[in-house]
């Protein structure tokens, strides 16, 4: 005897209701040809890694996502301030610079995002890198201590976001 059942599904896959829970593997009724598959959350998620950079040098982020770009991936790239009361915020051009640059092939080569911060990530990408110029105290060789700023990426398409920290590391030397 065949027995048949009908239903309505509603597949929503912008992330807003968050990471859904594992699903075992479901059982093939005798005489299907191809059990069904298991459900995957095939958003990206993103993290952005905190560093520690000396004055004057380049400060490198490394931008992770969850999973490698199954498409052209649209980001935004932003820089900003810590807004934490225990730290001193850098100062956007006499501590570090708005010119990003950003590397998809390990540093080989480096584009920059445009007028907006935007960058497309290339199709099975999942690392890439964001390089900031941090800003040499020259001539006047002044002590500030560390300084902090923030890069924040943000998958253009989704709610996901994440922010990393840069330390500008000050001995009065540079």
């Amino acid at each position: 005897s065949s027995q048949t059942a009908t239903g309505v599904a509603t597949i929503s896959d912008d992330g807003s209701a968050g990471t859904p829970p594992p699903v075992p593997a479901p059982t093939p009724l005798p005489g299907d040809p191809t059990p069904p598959a298991v459900p995957v959350d095939d958003r990206s998620n993103v993290s952005v890694s905190s560093l520690t950079v000396s004055e004057g040098f380049q400060a490198v982020f490394t931008v992770t996502l969850g999973s490698a770009a199954a498409t052209s991936l649209p980001m935004t790239l932003s820089l900003g301030s810590t807004a934490s009361g225990s730290d001193v915020d850098a100062t956007l051009a006499s501590d570090y610079t708005s010119k990003m640059q950003v590397s998809f092939d390990g540093g080989a080569t480096w584009v920059q995002p445009n007028a907006s911060g935007q960058v497309t990530v290339p199709l099975g990408t999942t690392t890439y890198y964001v390089s900031v110029p941090t800003v040499a105290d020259e001539p006047g060789k002044v002590y500030e201590g560390p300084e902090t700023f923030t890069l924040t990426a943000s998958i253009d398409s989704s709610s996901q976001t994440a922010t990393g920290v840069a330390t500008i590391s000050d001995d009065g030397s540079a």
